[in-house]
C-alpha cells in the first residue's frame, strides 16, 4: 500500500506487491477475461489494496459469509 512512497524513495525500480502485475496480465488476455486472485483471507484483501494496485475491482469471494461483488 505504499507502493508510490517507497518508489520516489529509491533510485531503483521497486514493485511492493505481485498484485502489481494484474494490469499487466488483464492487458495481455483475450477481451472480457481477467486475471484472477486467489487469497487465503478475503477479509484481508482490501478494496484499497486493490485500488492502490490499479486493479479492476470485479472480484467474488467464495467466502460463504460474503459473496458479492467487490464494486
Amino acid at each position: 500500500m505504499f507502493q508510490n512512497e517507497i518508489a520516489r524513495s529509491v533510485n531503483v525500480p521497486v514493485l511492493t506487491s505481485s498484485l502489481m502485475q494484474v494490469s499487466l496480465v488483464n492487458t495481455i488476455l483475450p477481451p472480457n477475461k481477467f486475471a484472477g486472485i486467489i487469497t487465503i483471507s478475503a477479509k484481508t484483501l482490501s478494496k484499497e489494496h486493490l485500488n492502490k494496485a490499479n486493479v479492476p475491482c470485479l472480484l467474488y469471494t467464495s467466502d460463504a459469509a460474503d459473496d458479492t461483488p467487490c464494486v
